[in-house]
């Protein structure tokens, strides 16, 4: 009976399935160990998976006296699930006996992730025209909607083949960008890893194809715009640094736009600021470590003083503040820093909760007065928010290799 039917099976972002077109997977939304007995035996339709097997994979922490009990009720109930999603009464998507079971053979069935690993096997061929190489990607690209099984993420037997879809996913879009970019298609590039973000906007390795893209097409702002929307996330939602490939990505994007001038005054339009806005100057963090630097060389050339601060956002008892009230008071943190201290002094986050300030020209005591005076002004905006600031101060010492004159 089963080659009456076209079974497809959606296995990106999270499963579904199709008999003929129509989802008949609806029941398994809510039931997630059924989900996952479908997609381990479709994962492994090519074999029949013992019980003790499947068993062990789906619920390795599972103490039952009786796993196979357990497994085939589940089976039973996913058969069940399947009926009332609307699949056929008789038709079977699982064959079992003597101790195993597997995805019936019989089924025409094929998924998105076997015509995901069609084409990036295609794209590969050597005689293919770059057109053909061209659509090959392209489809790649296409027929990734989510990660692949994004609604098993904590299964261990998972892991690797997640990891392994991934890493092809990333390479045929990569691919796919450099060849847009030689046939100045950049557009399309911003465009394919954009719809790709939509299925994993958090990843690293997608945002960074997005952002080269985005540089490459002549978007600086936008790209700068993206970079910074994806930074506050991490503070803000996630409550953590941001991964050192993002910091170090922020350096690359500097570089990519740079083109060859014969005029110095183009230089200088460029990097003026069109509209200085008031207050200290704000940056990234990797941007503050070369301001940093900077100011310690001058130190050993000139001598001086230069004080570096770190301001931390805590309750009224220096724990972490709730995750909820991080992003919008950390907004509220920078503004008061900047219209407290001098256009010449430097701002970067450091942490969800933590700001860095660099004060050129600043002594000890000066620095005291100036934190102080944040930590007042923050307290005035803000006095019944339940939070507070809390500061540190320290002298920048001068870079190692040359003494500090008088």
């Amino acid at each position: 009976m089963g080659q009456r039917y076209k079974v497809e099976v959606s296995l990106f972002g999270g499963l579904e399935i199709r008999v003929d077109g129509q989802v008949v997977s609806g029941p398994l939304v809510r039931a997630k160990k059924l989900r996952t007995v479908a997609e381990y035996l479709y994962i492994n339709r090519g074999r029949a998976v013992p019980y003790d097997e499947l068993a062990a994979a789906l619920w390795p922490e599972d103490d039952s006296a009786n796993p196979r009990g357990a497994l085939k009720t589940a089976l039973h109930r996913l058969r069940r699930a399947l009926v009332q999603g609307g699949a056929p009464e008789g038709l079977e998507f699982f064959t079992g006996g003597q101790g195993e079971c597997r995805w019936n053979p019989l089924l025409r069935s094929e998924s998105d992730a076997d015509k995901f690993a069609v084409a990036c096997r295609q794209s590969e061929d050597a005689r293919l025209l770059r057109s053909e190489q061209l659509d090959w990607l392209r489809r790649a690209v296409g027929l990734y909607t989510g990660r692949f099984c994004a609604d098993a993420p904590d299964a261990a037997w998972l892991s690797p083949l997640q990891a392994q879809v991934h890493a092809a996913f990333v390479s045929v879009l990569e691919r796919l960008c450099a060849l847009l970019g030689e046939d100045g298609a950049r557009a399309e590039a911003v465009e394919v890893c954009r719809r790709a973000l939509e299925a994993d906007a958090e990843d690293i390795a997608l945002n960074r194809c997005y952002l080269l893209a985005l540089s490459a097409a002549g978007q600086e702002d936008a790209a700068r715009a993206h970079y910074e929307k994806l930074t506050d996330r991490y503070y803000s939602k996630l409550g953590v640094q941001p991964p050192d490939e993002l910091l170090v990505l922020y350096r690359e994007l500097g570089g990519q736009s740079a083109q060859q001038v014969s005029d110095v005054r183009s230089v200088c339009e460029k990097l003026a600021e069109p509209q200085p806005p008031e207050g200290a100057f704000v940056c990234e963090y990797e941007v503050f470590k070369d301001l940093y630097r900077r100011e310690a060389r001058n130190l050993a050339r000139y001598g001086g003083q230069v004080s570096l601060a770190l301001i931390t956002l805590t309750d009224q008892h220096q724990g972490i503040p709730e995750r909820a009230l991080i992003g919008r008071t950390m907004e509220q943190v920078l503004a008061v820093i900047r219209r407290t201290v001098r256009r010449g002094d430097v701002v970067a986050r450091y942490g969800p909760t933590q700001f860095v300030l660099l004060l050129p020209t600043v002594d000890q005591d000066t620095g005291e007065q100036v934190l102080g005076r944040i930590r007042d002004n923050f307290r005035r905006a803000h006095p019944h928010g339940g939070m507070q600031l809390v500061y540190q101060l320290h002298a920048v010492q001068p870079a190692v290799g040359e003494p500090a004159k008088p």
